[in-house]
């Protein structure tokens, strides 16, 4: 077969799916995200629970701050070299972790 054989082929056979591609995609997308025909979409319920996992994660982050500002201070009144350190990146983690929802959202 000739390379404009191929060629032309290719077009024929490719032209009807790129032109339909772009309305299949369009309606996946809209069904995923809650706008088809019934109205739950899994995309939706996706979100749901990265917010339900990222609220659990503020509440363990937080704890972990705690735990992180108790071992600095003791640090700090151990004359540790390194409690400033250690305090400086657990502020930083903290507001990372606190600020992360608002970020995410």
């Amino acid at each position: 077969m000739s390379r404009t054989r191929r060629h032309i082929l290719t077009v024929l056979t490719l032209t009807p799916v790129l032109t339909a591609g772009p309305k299949l995609v369009a309606a996946a997308l809209e069904t995923a995200a809650g706008g088809g025909g019934n109205g739950s979409g899994g995309f939706s319920a996706f979100v749901s629970f990265l917010d339900n996992v990222a609220t659990y994660l503020v509440y363990v982050g937080a704890a972990a701050g705690v735990l992180g500002l108790i071992a600095a201070g003791g640090m700090l009144i151990a004359g540790s070299p390194e409690g400033g350190k250690w305090l400086t990146r657990t502020v930083i983690g903290v507001g990372i972790v606190l600020l992360a929802k608002g970020i995410m959202a």
